[in-house]
């Protein structure tokens, strides 16, 4: 039974406001055995960290798991044109009635529309224009001139329902305009008797109806603890009752589509909707039903949340945005809603539409397989287990007596996290969490405060996924804080991984000058210019250092001279060598600046292959957007065969005459 949704989509959201309770819907076979089916039970309970819906065929376990699958718009499944009759219920409001304004727009057809508010009859009964304010001086002068009774409750009751009708004026006449023939009913479609009686008066007047939206539904969030069992009532069977009424008193005979509009959180669960997904749940039960049995197309949309709509209230707009939640554009929805009704197949029934971030519901849920990959700098971290909304945490020390390199970048004699390493703990993590996946490219870095390491200092790294944009593209966010009661963010960045390593650049990508200038010896640039120690020391051969375009060779690092205790695993990116790309940065704007500059981000790093071998070419131009003061450069690393390895696209620096100390500046009698 369909009505068996119900019970699923109220617990997967339980489990958001439980989360140290094991919370399960296990389905199983009517004919399992008992004995097999307590075996499966006891399994489940065990698993705190499996996904909340799972169900077992013949002993095997199984899960549902989102596939992306995109429209072919080589063969049109659904012809739409201006003698259609469409039934649209909630469609005078909110986000149906902008796919209401979409087919007005583009096919014409007569638009039925249904709603529980009332269609105001005639002018409005004040001017309804300016701010918020002024229309409710306008409206509680109207109450006093009528004799009413006033209070802040009864005016804010009137003014909402009065708005209401003016949005549906509003709307039912920009239909008009765009072509369509268009008629609103007023009807509780909770009713039985009533919205019955509608749907047959439609059938005697237009002789069928050829597709239905079934938008009809109203949101009360609040925890389980806080939740009235009437609000929980008005939430499920605005959207239940309503949708068996259609499947009782539709004709599928003559029906082209039915389409449900569920929710994201029926899928996937969400905090304070244990009545809105249980709602959804049973659409996308209901739905997967009726497909089979009726000759038309049902489908069941499950609408990640909408921009500015009645349906995510601004405060809950902020908590998305928040938690990396994208919303749906008012403008991309009825267009991806069109495409889908034109395009998509029969039997691909429960289809999921958003901005991405609700799949982490999901991967939050699902066990990771053992990782095999070990990183050098976080080669203690195993079997990395995701958070509940699918994010990883990791928390790692930075120590002198470990973290060697350290005391070869010190910058006013004390120890600082280079960029680079920083930039190489973050991919590190990124691997850990989603092992299988490559690092295609890092964007948008920033380095928000540097990190100081005069003492074991312990930092926090999160990466939680954002985005799929596709079935093997995956994007995260990554974050560096300290911890403790001085805790702060350093380090915040994009990271784009896909199942597939990027391909390979030829060689040459800068063009160079034709006058080139005296080179530099690499002693002299490490002895006067820069303030890294041996450990740090990359470059082995400086070719070229002119007004725009520096050339050099640098010599790979390895991970068991800069770390103590011989780690095993190679870098992701090699710190030192992309480090020394930087240190090339450095010779360039003291020579042509006389200024020291300290990196403060980056767009782009593109990871097309390891930076190994005996030696590393670079190439780097800087950008004409640059300016003393603030420098901007792309740098390129390719391998020994000339193929492109690397590309850190442009690398920000903010340069200063005042940290022009710190080549100067010595520790014990060493360079740093």
């Amino acid at each position: 039974s369909p009505l068996q949704g119900g019970c699923s989509g109220f617990i997967k959201s339980l489990q958001h406001e439980w989360p140290e309770v094991n919370c399960k819907i296990i389905d199983f076979h009517p004919e399992e055995e008992k004995e097999i089916l307590a075996q499966n039970i006891l399994k489940e309970l065990h698993d705190k960290q499996g996904p909340v819906e799972v169900g077992y065929i013949n002993e095997q376990r199984y899960i549902l798991k989102p596939e992306i699958k995109r429209l072919s718009s080589e063969e049109l499944k659904c012809r739409i044109d201006s003698s259609w009759i469409i039934l649209i219920t909630g469609g005078a409001r909110g986000i149906t009635a902008d796919i209401a304004k979409k087919f007005a727009r583009k096919y014409k057809p007569t638009l039925l529309l249904v709603g529980s508010s009332s269609f105001p009859q005639g002018v409005l009964p004040f001017d309804t224009s300016g701010s918020l304010q002024e229309v409710k001086a306008r409206l509680i002068n109207y109450m006093k001139n009528k004799g009413e009774l006033i209070t802040p409750a009864q005016v804010e009751k009137k003014y909402q329902r009065i708005m209401k009708g003016k949005e549906i004026q509003d709307n039912i006449k920009v239909l008009q305009d765009f072509g369509a023939q268009v008629n609103y009913y007023q009807v509780d479609v909770r009713d039985e008797k009533a919205f019955s009686q509608l749907i047959e008066k439609i059938y005697q007047t237009y002789g069928r109806i050829d597709g239905v939206i079934h938008g009809a539904g109203i949101i009360e969030d609040k925890l389980l603890k806080d939740k009235s069992p009437d609000s929980f009532d008005r939430v499920f069977h605005t959207k239940v009752d309503s949708a068996f009424i259609l499947a009782k008193n539709l004709h599928p005979e003559t029906l082209k589509f039915l389409a449900f509009f569920s929710s994201v959180a029926a899928r996937f669960g969400n905090r304070g909707q244990g009545d809105y997904a249980a709602a959804n749940e049973i659409l996308n039960k209901l739905a997967i039903y009726l497909d089979k049995k009726w000759p038309a197309r049902v489908i069941s949309i499950n609408w990640g949340p909408w921009e500015n709509s009645n349906m995510v209230p601004a405060l809950l707009q902020k908590e998305f945005e928040k938690h990396g939640v994208q919303l749906i554009s008012r403008h991309s929805g009825p267009q991806q809603f069109d495409q889908e009704i034109s395009y998509g197949e029969k039997g691909q029934v429960e289809v999921l539409y958003g901005g991405g971030g609700w799949e982490n519901r999901l991967s939050g849920s699902e066990k990771k397989e053992p990782i095999s990959e070990i990183y050098p700098l976080l080669q203690s971290i195993q079997n990395l287990q995701p958070n509940k909304d699918g994010s990883v945490e990791i928390i790692h020390e930075l120590n002198t007596s470990k973290d060697l390199y350290l005391m070869d970048h010190q910058l006013e004699g004390k120890p600082v996290l280079p960029m680079t390493m920083g930039l190489e703990l973050m991919v590190e993590a990124a691997s850990l969490g989603w092992p299988g996946w490559h690092i295609n490219r890092v964007s948008n870095l920033k380095v928000l405060n540097g990190i100081i390491v005069s003492q074991p200092t312990k930092i926090h790294i999160i990466a939680r996924p954002t985005q799929f944009t596709s079935s093997d593209t995956l994007i995260l966010t990554v974050e560096i804080k300290t911890t403790g009661q001085n805790a702060r963010s350093h380090y915040r960045t994009t990271i784009e991984m896909s199942k597939n390593v990027n391909g390979q650049y030829g060689r040459q990508l800068f063009p160079l000058s034709v006058n080139k200038e005296s080179r530099m010896s690499t002693q002299e640039a490490y002895q006067r210019w820069l303030f890294h120690g041996p450990l740090f020391q990359g470059i082995s051969e400086i070719q070229e250092i002119n007004s725009d375009n520096l050339q050099g060779i640098f010599v790979p690092s390895s991970p068991q001279k800069l770390l103590a205790g011989k780690p095993k695993g190679d870098w992701l990116i090699d710190p030192v060598i992309v480090d020394s790309g930087l240190q090339m940065i450095i010779l360039w704007s003291r020579k042509y600046w006389d200024m020291m500059p300290l990196p403060s981000g980056f767009q782009h790093f593109r990871r097309f292959g390891p930076l190994s071998g005996s030696k590393i070419f670079f190439q780097s131009k800087i950008l004409p957007t640059s300016s003393p003061g603030m420098l901007h450069a792309d740098l390129a690393f390719f391998n020994e065969q000339g193929k492109l390895m690397a590309l850190l696209e442009d690398m920000e620096a903010a340069c200063s005459k005042s940290l022009n100390r710190l080549a100067d500046e010595k520790v014990d009698g060493v360079r740093r």
